[in-house]
């Protein structure tokens, strides 16, 4: 076989690899499915600490792919919609409404209210799937 071959081969088979590494994760980006609480941030004024939960606690948000929410995290909220990129809209069956802020980075979920409901210290719940 010719060098060049040789090498074009190999260069081939290195970018296919290259690529095939890069590609993201769907299930650790997507919204939907079960996710587990495991962290929440909490202060007293001022920047927030992470502190973990107890790994016995089971609060989870269940997000459906037909806009139905269910678990034992949000209470009483039935439904969500993503509104943008970076907001969700929860609702109760009375229609009152809630947004949170989301952003899912490393497989982790966090969701922060931001109206009409505000947590003053800036709380944020952190889930797992």
């Amino acid at each position: 076989m010719k060098p060049v071959t040789r090498n074009l081969i190999l260069f081939t088979a290195l970018i296919t690899m290259f690529w095939a590494c890069k590609k993201e994760n769907s299930s650790a980006t997507s919204l939907t499915g079960k996710w587990k609480l495991v962290q929440s941030k909490v202060g007293t004024g001022g920047p927030g600490q992470w502190v973990a939960v107890p790994a016995e606690q089971s609060t989870y948000v269940q997000f459906d792919a037909n806009g139905k929410l269910q678990g034992t995290a949000f209470t009483g909220y039935t439904s969500y919609m993503v509104k943008d990129s970076v907001t969700l809209i929860f609702s109760k069956d009375d229609n009152t409404k809630e947004n949170y802020a989301y952003s899912i980075n490393n497989g982790l979920l966090d969701l922060s209210p931001v109206g009409p409901i505000f947590c003053t210290e800036g709380c944020t719940y952190r889930f797992s799937k």
